[in-house]
């Protein structure tokens, strides 16, 4: 699954619907079979409740324009339970596959809140629902029982993706043994864990570099699906230099990767805009050009910039 970048312009700071629809048809292109618009990565948070309907609906149009068989998991979380239902509605007329959804953000909910906010959407919204865990951002970890609870009210709840790998290892291997046959699951961290987490038997990564090489996390992927560990692990380690740029610049050295490799995804949104200096794009530029699965990216860049 790939995290897909909200793109921003750079003339008005408003959302650049022509880009986004191009990066999508990228995506597609190069093999990407499920995309998630309006997620973290997409910086839903920032979005007006206009632009995060533009993100929703040109990302859906582009993509089942296409291949009407490719999944979009579409972002609908909102910090309140009027707005989530508006534009849950909203994205699964628009035909979204499944909506993402966390629990509201800014203040930590009970168990019985969450329990209930979930409820309440399921029975409201017509459309497969995935969970997504992510508690920084919500202060709410999903242990098994309170996942227990929220599938025993919501038929429909039928995904979930979790960061649990990184923060609580034991309760994701709990997790994985207790729902992967109830829930698909997929890793909110991305390629990061991603030799432990597929050995764990998730359906599959959030992948956030297939923005800008979207065959590494096919690879990953298509070696798991082999059960071919060594050769996964082989590629991991060999990303690692890259893998660790978002670890040290955060969402503007992932924006920048692409920039680097020729696309247009310019820079987080303002107030979270996190300019770079020369030095840091050149240490960014130095870790793609030791890795083989950018360097064709960065000779396409440089020849295209060239014409």
């Amino acid at each position: 699954m790939c995290r897909l970048f909200t793109a921003f312009s750079v003339a008005d700071g408003g959302v650049n619907e022509s880009q986004l629809r191009s990066n999508a048809r990228f995506l597609i292109e190069q093999g990407i079979r499920i995309l998630n618009p309006a997620g973290t990565t997409g910086e839903f948070w920032t979005l007006t409740p206009a632009e995060h309907r533009i993100v929703v609906r040109s990302v859906i149009e582009e993509t089942k324009a296409i291949d009407r068989s490719i999944v979009v998991v579409a972002g609908v979380s909102t910090p309140n339970l009027a707005m989530t239902l508006d534009i849950a509605r909203f994205a699964a007329d628009c035909g979204a596959d499944l909506l993402q959804l966390t629990p509201t953000y800014y203040l930590p909910m009970p168990a019985e809140d969450v329990v209930s906010y979930y409820k309440t959407v399921s029975q409201q919204i017509d459309a497969p629902i995935m969970i997504y865990e992510i508690p920084p951002a919500t202060g709410i970890k999903f242990d098994c029982d309170l996942i227990e609870r929220i599938c025993d009210v919501c038929p429909n709840v039928v995904a979930f993706k979790t960061s649990s790998p990184v923060s609580a290892p034991w309760e994701f291997e709990r997790i994985m043994r207790r729902f992967s046959k109830r829930l698909s699951i997929f890793a909110a961290t991305g390629a990061y864990f991603a030799p432990f987490t597929y050995m764990s038997g998730v359906k599959g990564i959030t992948d956030t570099l297939a923005n800008a090489v979207p065959e590494f996390g096919l690879s990953l992927h298509r070696l798991a699906r082999a059960k071919e560990w060594d050769k996964l692990n082989r590629l991991y380690q060999e990303a690692f230099d890259v893998l660790e740029i978002e670890m040290i610049y955060g969402r503007a050295g992932l924006r920048e990767i692409g920039n680097a490799c020729g696309l247009n995804l310019g820079a987080p949104r303002y107030p979270m805009s996190g300019l770079l200096s020369a030095d840091v794009r050149m240490d960014i530029r130095r870790r793609l050009e030791s890795w083989s699965f950018s360097r064709k990216a960065l000779a396409e860049a440089a020849l295209a910039a060239s014409e």
